[in-house]
């Protein structure tokens, strides 16, 4: 039985969709989160894109991040930008769950120490 790793999607989702709908989010996010700790590759993937924009002082919104996406070539991508929009009101719950996003990854790598001893 092959075990799951610990994560939210709700979490990631909501993180998502917090930094595409408020600056000031992002810019919370961006600190404290990366993409590595999406434990989705499709979150992991858009996050990214949202980062790569930020960093190049690019206007993070909706037709930003699906043209970014675009590089990938893959619709997946843009149904998951979609998805993350829908879920976020108002970029609230975002911000009050991107610290899940982070404690995901610290549990799973608490899970990968403990399995190496």
């Amino acid at each position: 039985m092959e075990r799951i790793p610990p994560h939210n999607l709700e979490a990631e989702r909501s993180t998502i969709g917090a930094a595409m709908l408020s600056k000031e989010a992002l810019m919370d996010v961006s600190e404290e989160v990366r993409a590595e700790d999406f434990y989705n590759e499709a979150h992991r993937e858009i996050f990214g894109a949202i980062m790569d924009l930020y960093r190049d002082n690019v206007a993070v919104d909706m037709l930003t991040v699906c043209e970014e996406l675009n590089k990938f070539e893959s619709d997946e991508f843009k149904y998951r930008v979609e998805e993350s929009k829908k879920i976020v009101d108002a970029g609230l719950q975002g911000l009050l769950k991107w610290g899940l996003v982070r404690g995901g990854e610290l549990l799973r790598e608490l899970g990968e120490d403990a399995m190496a001893d």
